[in-house]
């Protein structure tokens, strides 16, 4: 019974947006710019150059992914490839090889990557109870 009332109450602070608002900094050369970290689709790596996939579009800086997915870490954003950091506030679908974000966006799990990725969704859907 405690298990179910906790997971309609989590429910209900995320649908009445009483969730506290937590956003993401970060610089490039038109300066300094933060985003409410639930509107980030998923970084995307180049070296250390990023790009940061956004509900309204992308943009570009330098740092390493290494070191983003350490300041995400309690905001459930994952590694399904050596290169991209996924926000699974916007995974619709899981499926053996890939996921479907929430614009529709197809991303490749690597293989090494796969299992862990299963075992991390489990995790989640039994905190929140979201099913896919």
């Amino acid at each position: 019974m405690e298990r179910i009332f906790y997971h309609v109450m989590i429910l209900v602070i995320k649908e009445s947006g009483m969730e506290p608002r937590r956003e993401f900094f970060y610089k490039n050369a038109d300066g300094e710019s933060r985003i409410e970290v639930r509107d980030i689709l998923y970084f995307q790596s180049h070296g250390r150059q990023i790009t940061i996939h956004r509900t309204d579009g992308t943009d570009t800086f330098s740092r390493p992914l290494k070191e983003i997915e350490r300041e995400l870490s309690d905001s459930r954003f994952f590694l399904c490839h050596r290169s991209i950091l996924v926000n699974y506030a916007h995974v619709r679908k899981l499926s053996h090889g890939e996921l479907t974000l929430s614009n529709g966006e197809r991303i490749l799990i690597s293989q090494g990557r796969r299992r862990a990725v299963r075992e991390r969704f489990a995790q989640y859907r039994d905190e929140d109870g979201r099913a896919f």
